[in-house]
């Protein structure tokens, strides 16, 4: 239970902290704010959720690394999917593709920095 704790419970809090704040009806735009503030968000999210995705199948499964960094970045990609379709549901929010990319590329880059911080040299 410890080890679930230590290396999924970081995971899941993130994967519902990104569902739980994609439900939210869009908050008004600050004046201030650069318009592609949004994208480098959604970049963020998804770099840390693969990341941590990562972490949590390393210390669970034994798959090869390379594998394992594919696993996640498939499963990240679907949730980034499943997450900009279900914004169908929350009026007025819809669905855009730029967010996808946007989640898409910061999963990979977070794939890719896991990679090379923790796993190339095992």
């Amino acid at each position: 239970m410890k080890k679930f704790l230590f290396y999924w419970f970081p995971t899941i809090v993130w994967a519902l902290l990104i569902f739980v704040f994609s439900s939210i009806p869009v908050f008004p735009k600050a004046q201030c704010a650069p318009a592609f503030l949004d994208k480098v968000v959604h970049f963020g999210e998804y770099f840390i959720l693969t990341m941590l995705l990562t972490r949590s199948l390393i210390y669970s499964y034994k798959i090869k690394r390379k594998e394992l960094c594919y696993l996640a970045l498939a499963i990240v990609f679907l949730y980034a999917f499943v997450d900009e379709a279900h914004q169908f549901l929350v009026p007025p929010r819809k669905p855009d593709f730029l967010d996808f990319v946007s989640d898409v590329i910061g999963s990979a880059f977070g794939t890719i920095m896991y990679f090379f911080l923790f796993l190339r040299k095992k």
